[in-house]
């Protein structure tokens, strides 16, 4: 892996997981917040299997496992401020 790439990644992993992490945490702005983390689980993949440290390989496995069942179970967020706002915009019409 090129040295740039490896540090600009080193640089971003921390905000993007803190900021998306509250933001899924809260339910704001959920799809956006899964889609990004699902994005970042990836590129971690590839730079785990690349080296090829399996167990952390497995590990971040388990968390993409668990996106993408939140992913696919988004219809069902009914307790989010996604939700609240949904409904808020939905009664002003």
């Amino acid at each position: 892996m090129p040295d740039f790439l490896v540090r600009l990644t080193a640089y971003f992993v921390s905000p993007v997981e803190l900021i998306f992490g509250l933001l899924l945490t809260i339910g704001l702005f959920t799809r956006l917040s899964l889609v990004v983390t699902f994005i970042l689980m990836v590129i971690l993949m590839y730079g785990v299997t690349i080296v090829q440290n399996w167990n952390a390989a497995s590990s971040q496995l388990i968390y993409n496992i668990v996106l993408f069942i939140l992913l696919a179970g988004l219809g069902y967020n009914q307790f989010s401020l996604d939700t609240v706002l949904a409904n808020r915009k939905r009664n002003n019409r």
